[in-house]
């Protein structure tokens, strides 16, 4: 008996002129669609079920849920749970893709003990698009020629094939949910890796006696690019490098000139700035005023 839900998916496909290559209530499976919505942009499709969507070329760019703007391009897997509204759905002249929607029930009874692994994937961490690497998109090549064959055999044998297909859409979703939890926990251990760059980094800036000094002297203690370290910090804290930079920076300067008797070409010197005039500048620009003024509470700011 065929699920409410992929009934409900099927007329909107049927809406959208687009046929499936195989249904059995639990499991549709479109391949090869080619320019999708070209003529007739839906308002937006309601997924009753598990989608699964690769990308073979061109791109696909919609709205989730009203909110996250998303594009996918070739070699790219778009995961999307059940009860998600796609909007605004534009596709390019190139674009083809196929596409697997499945029940929970169905993808229950094809992930078994590994089920919690893709709800982890998908809910908790809400990883939707997936790219493919080169070896990954090879595999994949030959796993969905298989399935084709499978797709072809005469329709006498419909009960063989169709278990031979739900076989390969079983060993294909949880070798896709193998490779969301690897690509998970990669990078989960590169955004650890650059946590602890960005506490190196602050360690060395913090322990400093000269802090104006360029982000390249800074990456390099740390065995990094400069463009790294920028990118590091600004996932971490949402500042780059140089903002960090100038702002210990001027909280050197702003104590040096409260709190001590040192001249001013002292202070100039002892921060890591090489011109007394290009360091009245950089005072001025910070707080509004010299760093005369700022040392006899005339400053207009902070």
């Amino acid at each position: 008996m065929a699920n409410s839900n992929v009934q409900q998916l099927m007329e909107q496909l049927t809406d959208n002129n687009v046929v499936p290559d195989y249904h059995d209530g639990e499991i549709i499976l479109v391949d090869s669609v080619k320019n999708l919505f070209t003529n007739d942009h839906p308002d937006h499709i309601w997924t009753k079920t598990n989608v699964i969507l690769t990308c073979k070329s061109g791109k696909m760019h919609m709205t989730v849920n009203g909110g996250e703007t998303i594009e996918i391009h070739k070699n790219q897997v778009f995961i999307c749970p059940p009860e998600v509204i796609l909007e605004n759905i534009m596709v390019s002249a190139d674009f083809e893709f196929t596409g697997l929607c499945i029940t929970s029930n169905a993808l229950m009874l094809c992930l078994g003990p590994h089920i919690n692994e893709w709800n982890h994937v998908v809910y908790i961490k809400k990883q939707h698009i997936i790219t493919l690497f080169e070896e990954e998109t090879i595999l994949y090549s030959k796993a969905s020629d298989l399935l084709n064959c499978a797709l072809k055999r005469p329709l006498g044998e419909e009960r063989k094939r169709n278990e031979v297909i739900r076989r390969f859409v079983a060993a294909g979703v949880l070798g896709l949910c193998f490779m969301l939890s690897e690509k998970i926990e990669q990078n989960e251990t590169i955004h650890k890796q650059n946590i602890s760059l960005f506490n190196r980094f602050l360690q060395i800036l913090q322990s400093s006696d000269k802090k104006h000094l360029p982000v390249h002297y800074y990456a390099s203690k740390l065995c990094i690019t400069d463009k790294y370290l920028t990118e590091v910090c600004k996932k971490n804290s949402g500042k780059t490098a140089n903002d960090w930079i100038r702002e210990y920076t001027l909280a050197d300067i702003s104590y040096y000139l409260k709190n001590t008797q040192l001249s001013i070409k002292e202070i100039c010197a002892k921060v890591g700035f090489d011109n007394n005039s290009f360091f009245g500048k950089y005072v001025k620009s910070a707080f509004g005023c010299t760093p005369m003024e700022y040392r006899n509470n005339k400053h207009k700011k902070e």
